[in-house]
């Protein structure tokens, strides 16, 4: 219905409707009647069009508008003069906002892709004609019945770029029409006189147009607009799709303005399922100056389309997204042609790094260390190779026709090759340290291939180039590359578990690197030192080394460097110099350094190292969490990690420390499945959660499946390590307690002579090699006596060597009995008492400090029957079962007086 001094009659179209008004206008629904079609009329302000020179810009800039056709842009049909104001005739949609689609139910990432995709296709078409929109959101985007995405209200837009000076504010929607097309369904509201404002979809009259939640530092700063202010305003709204959120969340002007200046973008949701690839498409899209976003909206839609995995975006969805732009630049066509002809040999530059005939090496020299699993693993690390290369050639290609294209400037193409030629090296010293394999290689393959350096930095061009500049003179930067070379082969080293080669080669490093001045270089081999330092246990001078590349690190800016520095030494120091609080008083240094870093690599060592710290300082809950958010960060990767794999088992740990065997179950089993499917079922790394799962199956009473997980995990170890390996004790130790408990006397001794044997022969003093001595004690006690005292005595010097620890008391008790059994009653005291000293009587030891109190009272005289009385009120309540109830009728006959 037309309400009274609405006008019946726009030029030749009947009014049907009004639909809404806003600052620059209003908008009615109205009626083509030579063409049988409904249409939306624009009625523009009277006040806004009152000078000559303003009535004819607008005019321009509406005929331009009427220029250009895309199926992803409202078609403006017809401008023209009603009274003294100008309308437009446009195409009429049916359908609602982009806003409105969003949150009228759940879609997948996919469709909301190629929905912005279509979208952004629209807006890039209008800058092909000249055209900037200056107010991209997405109460701006229509999407159609159909599914067709529309971008509308070209409010802002000027031909020859410059600004109208408007106050223009969101159409307000009037709730007779609320199933209609038009744009926002939220009116603008603002606060005048306290400049606070309520809602961020404003423009305040005389300031920058556009609307402050999606404009760009330009319009933000008053400085010249263009398309790359679009591009900053679909990405903002693109995040904000995908994400749920957008990426500048203040709310107000001077909160978003200061949030775009520092340019940090928050990191997707955990539980994201978007690739991280697409938002690092749109981190680029954000970046602070223009001249590091794309080079064009179309480039950016071209990488958003890009699978990796060779699924075409714009294969599914409505026909119009499969249509190319009507208008579009043959002269870009052109140009991509010709780079691609001048770039398309990139592969070639791979030829004695990557190629059949290194492949061959590494194969051969897989094959020939002899292990049951070297087929399986070459053919692993061979497809993730492939991968790498293929994605080397890729993103060398597109830098090469990027610059060829003019699309990108020389200094920027000079930083993209250089890093392309870091990785190059990465990869040539990979894969000749896999030419030259041993076991210990072999079992390292896949995870030091998952290692490799990121291609996705090299085409990261706001980190580019943030990064430290080379040296000036020509003669030391070429230096500084092949030393960095070496850095390359000393990190291949390391991923292979080559360390002390590594060591040997990084001393050569550090004084070349110290002679040649070069901060940045220093700080890199500072890192690479400490890194294989801490590998093996040096960890003094791990962390010496560790400080040097955080503090050089910190002062150059390079902060993937200081985070990841931070990130190690938080582990040597809480774990290996034993200074847990001190390790934890530099979380908060290295959590912000990894925000500063993006690199989702270094945040997930971080949050691991962190759980690790933190599980052996009994903050379980906090270990906990960390350990999750690793796994979430791992879990985000394309290509699986195998680290993720290690944090299950470690938190498999932590949940049986915390005697829960349900969880610390299925962490075991997500940990073997995860090795299997990564790593292959006949690879070591398997048998450790197998061993965990049986540890979790014999608390819970499950003999016969502890026993077959014992099995495999030993079959497994001795296939990759042989016979003499630390590792086997624990399965043989697990079978050994297993068959003592079944009754299979001769086969447990067997199991834990074999074990000590080890032991012995590696002269070590871990807590397995205890296990095994005391078990042994326990099964020869009846047929030798003296034996059995002495291994029990080994047993404790064990533990007591390697600093004690939970296992101590249940040792001291079994010494004790043994003691007492034998007749050494004042040893067997000693033993007994000394556990009571070391135990608090809390939850993690109850029943070795009840047992103790027990035998103490059995050991006591009758002259100190008070003292030994107390101790039985103890046992008791600590006891469970046969001893509780041994301690209860001790008590009822020693301390209890008749009734």
């Amino acid at each position: 219905m037309i309400e009274a001094g609405e006008p019946t009659a726009i030029g030749p179209f009947l009014v049907l409707r009004k639909l809404g008004e806003g600052g620059m206008g209003v908008v009615y629904a109205g009626y083509d009647v030579a063409l049988d079609r409904k249409v939306a009329l624009k009625l523009i302000r009277r006040h806004l069009v009152s000078s000559s020179e303003l009535h004819s810009r607008m005019i321009r800039e509406a005929q331009a508008m009427a220029r250009l056709s895309h199926p992803n842009v409202v078609q403006v049909y017809q401008v023209g003069q009603h009274e003294e104001e100008i309308y437009m005739a446009m195409e009429y949609v049916e359908g609602e906002t982009l806003s409105a689609w969003l949150k009228a139910e759940p879609r997948p990432w996919q469709t909301v892709l190629r929905t912005m995709i279509a979208a952004g296709r629209g807006l890039a078409a209008a800058h092909a004609a000249g055209l900037v929109h200056r107010d991209f959101k997405p109460d701006n985007v229509l999407v159609g019945k159909d599914g067709r995405p529309c971008v509308l209200d070209f409010g802002l837009v000027n031909a020859d770029g410059a600004a109208l000076p408007l106050d223009i504010s969101d159409i307000r929607v009037s709730s007779s029409n609320v199933s209609l097309s038009r744009v926002s369904t939220l009116p603008a509201l603002s606060s005048r006189t306290s400049g606070i404002y309520t809602d961020v979809r404003l423009t305040q009259a005389g300031k920058a147009l556009g609307t402050p939640a999606y404009m760009s530092p330009e319009q933000h700063f008053g400085e010249e607009v263009g398309p790359a202010s679009d591009q900053f305003s679909f990405s903002i709204t693109l995040y904000e799709a995908l994400f749920g959120s957008r990426p500048f969340p203040g709310t107000t002007w001077a909160e978003i303005k200061q949030q775009v200046r520092l340019g940090e973008i928050p990191l997707p949701p955990r539980d994201s399922k978007v690739p991280r690839r697409i938002f690092r498409i749109i981190v680029r899209g954000l970046a602070p100056g223009p001249e590091t976003r794309w080079p064009t909206l179309g480039h950016m839609l071209d990488e958003l389309e890009r699978d990796p995995r060779r699924t075409l975006v714009r294969a599914v969805g409505v026909g119009a997204f499969a249509v190319a732009a009507a208008v579009g630049s043959y002269a870009t066509a052109v140009a991509r042609q010709g780079a691609a002809e001048q770039c398309q040999d990139a592969g070639r530059e791979l030829i004695g790094v990557w190629d059949e005939e290194r492949a061959g090496a590494a194969e051969r020299a897989f094959a020939a260390t002899g292990a049951a699993y070297a087929a399986d693993t070459w053919q692993r690390v061979r497809t993730r190779l492939d991968a790498y290369a293929l994605a080397w050639t890729t993103e060398h290609t597109r830098a090469c026709e990027a610059h060829v294209s003019g699309a990108q400037s020389t200094r920027l193409f000079d930083i993209r090759t250089r890093c392309l030629a870091r990785r190059k090296v990465h990869l040539a010293a990979l894969v000749e340290v896999f030419a030259g394999s041993d076991r210990s290689v072999l079992e390292h393959a896949v995870q030091a291939t998952a290692a490799l350096p990121s291609m996705d930095s090299c085409g990261d061009a706001e980190a580019l180039l943030a990064a430290a500049a080379p040296p000036d003179d020509p003669e030391t930067a070429a230096q500084v590359e092949s030393w960095r070379g070496r850095l390359a082969r000393a990190a291949a080293l390391e991923g292979t578990g080559q360390y002390v080669r590594g060591l040997e080669l990084m001393t050569e490093v550090r004084v070349a690197a110290e002679g040649l001045r070069y901060a940045p270089l220093v700080a890199e081999v500072a890192l690479a030192e400490g890194s294989l330092l801490m590998a093996v246990a040096r960890a003094d001078e791990a962390e010496a080394a560790l400080s040097r590349a955080l503090h050089t690190g910190l002062v150059l800016g390079l902060e993937t460097v200081a985070a990841e520095a931070a990130a190690k030494r938080i582990f040597v120091i809480g774990d290996g110099q034993g200074r847990r609080e001190v390790a934890l008083e530099g979380e908060t240094v290295a959590t912000a350094l990894a925000e500063r870093a993006r690199d989702e690599r270094v945040t997930a060592l971080l949050h691991n190292n962190l759980g690790a710290i933190l599980a052996s300082a009994g903050q379980a809950e906090r270990a906990r969490a960390h350990y999750l958010q690793t796994i979430a960060l791992l879990g985000r990767q394309a290509t699986p990690d195998p680290l993720i794999g290690v944090v299950h088992h470690n938190l498999g740990g932590l949940e049986r420390d915390l005697q829960r065997q349900d969880e610390a179950h299925a962490h075991y089993a997500e940990a073997a499945r995860l090795f299997s499917e990564l790593l292959g079922e006949q690879h070591p790394l398997v048998a450790h959660p197998l061993a965990g799962m049986a540890d979790i199956d014999g608390l819970g009473g499950r003999d016969d499946a502890a026993a077959t997980g014992y099995t495999r995990a030993l079959a497994l170890m001795e296939a990759a390590y042989g016979t003499e390996q630390l590792y086997l004790l624990h399965p043989l130790v697990g079978l050994g307690q297993v068959r003592t408990r079944g009754g299979d006397r001769a086969a447990a001794t067997r199991m834990f002579r074999r074990a000590v044997t080890i032991g012995e022969n590696l002269g070590t003093s871990h807590p397995m090699y205890a296990e095994a001595l005391a078990g042994l004690a326990e099964l020869v006690e009846e047929t030798d006596p003296a034996e059995a005292r002495s291994l029990m005595a080994r047993a404790l010097s064990v533990v007591e060597t390697s600093g004690g620890g939970p296992a101590l008391a249940g040792l001291l008790v079994h010494a004790g009995q043994l003691a007492a059994r034998s007749g050494d009653v004042e040893k067997a005291r000693e033993r007994f008492t000394r556990v009571l000293s070391l135990t608090t009587g809390r939850k993690e030891q109850v029943k070795e400090r009840g047992q103790a109190a027990l035998e103490l009272a059995k050991s006591l005289p009758a002259a100190e029957s008070a003292h030994a009385c107390a101790l039985l009120v103890e046992a008791v309540k600590a006891l469970t079962a046969g001893p509780r109830e041994e301690a209860a009728q001790l008590r009822t006959t020693m301390c209890e007086r008749p009734q």
